[in-house]
C-alpha cells in the first residue's frame, strides 16, 4: 500500500481553519478589486454603474453588492467596440493576446494576438 503524501505536497492553506482562509480569501479579492478599478477601464465603469467601490468589499458577504460578470456582456462589449480590446485587458509593453471560448452558451471564439502568432511561425 502506497503511503499518504507528505505533507509538503499540499499547499498549506488547504489545512488552515476555516476563519483563517476566509480572510485570506478577502484580502485576494481586495487586492483584485483595487487593481482591476485601477487599470482597468471595463471594470471600473461596471463598479461605478454599480455603486461600488473596491473599499466597499470589507467582507464576503459585501461580494453580493458587485456586479456578476457574463459572457454575454463580453461579446456585447467586443460588438460595440469592435475589437477584442474591450478595456478588461491590463496592457504592457509587449501585449499578448489569446482569447478562446469553448462554446458551451452556444457561440465559440478563438483570438490569437500578433505576438502569438509571431511565436507560431505565423
Amino acid at each position: 500500500m502506497e503511503a499518504a503524501p507528505q505533507a509538503p505536497f499540499f499547499d498549506a492553506r488547504e489545512t488552515w481553519p476555516e476563519e483563517r482562509l476566509g480572510q485570506w480569501q478577502l484580502r485576494q479579492l481586495q487586492g483584485l478589486c483595487q487593481y482591476a478599478y485601477r487599470n482597468l477601464p471595463f471594470y471600473r465603469e461596471r463598479f461605478d454603474r454599480a455603486g461600488v467601490q473596491p473599499q466597499a468589499l470589507r467582507e464576503l458577504e459585501d461580494l453580493q453588492r458587485f456586479p456578476v460578470l457574463t459572457k454575454n456582456e463580453i461579446f456585447q462589449a467586443r460588438a460595440s467596440r469592435g475589437s477584442f480590446a474591450i478595456g478588461m485587458e491590463a496592457i504592457r509593453a509587449e501585449p499578448a493576446v489569446l482569447s478562446m471560448s469553448s462554446g458551451t452558451m452556444g457561440t465559440t471564439f478563438f483570438y490569437c494576438g500578433q505576438r502569438w502568432r509571431r511565436f507560431q511561425g505565423e
